[in-house]
């Protein structure tokens, strides 16, 4: 999967003096990573709020804040608490290791520094934040995306000026509890990851699918409207359909279906919030309607609407007098309510 954060890694330099700042970035340049500075520790934080870096290199003595200052405040920050943090003291004093450690610092280096050490060391604490930062942002079972990192991709979708149009798709499995009841939870598992399999095969700038928790995926679909994700939902259930499932041990053979349900922003939609319940609503009445099925949201599927509530208070308005259809004789739901 593609880093979110970008593929070209940085660090950022942070020294008082040009002199200090050009002779770490020169060790550097050997390697596959930008250096962004700061003269400041002030500076530092500023910087660090439009990019994060992959890693951090800081001298302890500082002004306006000091190196250990920045590494606590570092420490504390949602964002930035996993970033590797190195330092470079001015002298090999042992009580400025123990403090650098004791800030939350990977490492200190003193000057004269070697260069091949440091280049060393960054690669190994870069290669090392890396795996922590994708377990953060995957899900262990199926390495989709997680709910958080999808929640964040969507924020900024949203946030995007040039986003004309987002479809978000919610879909689950249809009885997969009775799967994991009858052919065991490892087995459910091996439906789990063949349909993230299936996902992932699709992922693309346009196609953003996590895992939201149990047998619930979502999907993301910028640049793509409610009615033209459909047929792409379908086309990822016949797929899933068409493959057979087995228990070890076992010759019996399984199938297995999920359904779907699409809202689209900003059409039916203002916020995240509103885009998951309405896919979330759809979904609901593809279940209901008997599964296997995608279904896009409609206003009257908003059940759990306050809106709806408030009709449920005003029956005489579209119920008390009701009228059949004239051909089938059936009860005619007025087109009105379809329309709210």
């Amino acid at each position: 999967m593609k880093d979110p954060r970008g593929n070209q890694k940085t660090v950022l330099v942070v020294a008082h003096r040009h002199e200090d700042i050009g002779l770490i970035c020169e060790v550097l340049n050997d390697t596959d990573y930008d250096c962004i500075t700061a003269h400041t520790g002030i500076e530092a934080l500023s910087v660090i709020t439009y990019q994060l870096p992959h890693i951090i290199i800081s001298e302890i003595d500082l002004p306006e804040l000091n190196g250990y200052e920045l590494c606590r405040k570092i420490r504390t920050g949602i964002k930035t608490r996993l970033i590797p943090f190195i330092f470079i003291a001015s002298s090999d004093k042992v009580d400025d290791r123990i403090t650098a450690l004791q800030t939350g610092a990977d490492a200190c280096l003193a000057k004269p520094f070697n260069a091949e050490e440091l280049r060393a060391l960054v690669r190994s604490k870069v290669n090392s934040f890396d795996e922590l930062y994708q377990l953060s942002i995957t899900d262990e079972l199926t390495r989709l995306f997680n709910r958080r990192e999808f929640l964040k991709r969507f924020a900024g979708e949203l946030e995007n000026p040039q986003t004309q149009s987002v479809a978000l798709c919610i879909l689950d499995l249809d009885f997969f509890k009775k799967v994991n009841d009858t052919y065991g939870h490892q087995t459910g598992d091996l439906v789990l990851m063949k349909l993230a399999d299936i996902l992932k095969n699709r992922a693309s700038d346009s196609f953003f699918p996590a895992r939201f928790g149990g047998e619930e995926f979502v999907i993301l679909l910028p640049g793509t409207s409610a009615a033209s994700a459909v047929s792409t939902i379908d086309g990822l259930r016949e797929e899933l359909s068409a493959t057979p499932f087995r228990q070890a041990g076992s010759n019996e053979v399984f199938h297995i279906s999920f359904s779907a349900g699409i809202a689209e922003y900003p059409s039916m939609a203002s916020n995240i919030s509103e885009l998951l319940s309405r896919a979330d609503q759809a979904l609901y009445a593809a279940k209901n309607d008997g599964r296997a099925r995608t279904y896009i949201f409609r206003p009257i599927m908003a059940r759990n609407d306050r809106f709806w509530e408030y009709l449920k208070t005003r029956k005489g308005t579209f119920f008390e007098a009701p009228f059949n259809e004239p051909v089938s004789k059936l009860p005619y739901l007025p087109q009105t309510l379809e329309q709210i």
